[in-house]
């Protein structure tokens, strides 16, 4: 598995990325975390790429920033809201939103995918605030 680090997010063996929208042409899925300014930047009306997996709450929050910001302005029909806490089947791999317990509709991720029969499982945080109810899960 090659983890490449961005300062805004992460990519995953130039397949999957997370919080980054940049012009990397292998990469087949999009993660956004939070519908937060700070990941939404790159994120605009020529946006034609692949569809963005998020949360179904970032997912309402996008179409509202989208019809006040001209800059932030996507079409729904890219945006793909995904449940939290249940597995989602993608290409090579597998994925779970967690609540993040940061700004509305945030979230972490949890990536599994099987390489040469070993399980290889990613835990990307983003932005989030620990809480004790949290720890004792």
């Amino acid at each position: 598995m090659i983890i490449s680090t961005e300062p805004e997010g992460l990519i995953i063996d130039n397949f999957i990325a997370i919080d980054v929208f940049g012009t990397n042409p292998d990469v087949k899925y999009f993660f956004l975390s939070s519908a937060h300014s700070r990941q939404c930047r790159k994120l605009t009306s020529e946006w034609q790429r692949n569809r963005i997996c998020c949360s179904p709450i970032t997912a309402k929050l996008l179409s509202v920033i989208s019809s006040r910001r001209k800059e932030y302005k996507i079409s729904d029909k890219w945006i793909r809201p995904l449940d939290l806490n249940v597995w989602h089947k993608m290409e090579r791999f597998r994925v779970m939103l967690v609540d993040a317990n940061h700004a509305p509709g945030s979230v972490m991720l949890i990536i599994e995918s099987e390489h040469h029969n070993t399980l290889r499982r990613i835990l990307y945080t983003g932005f989030f605030e620990l809480m004790q109810d949290f720890i004792r899960m």
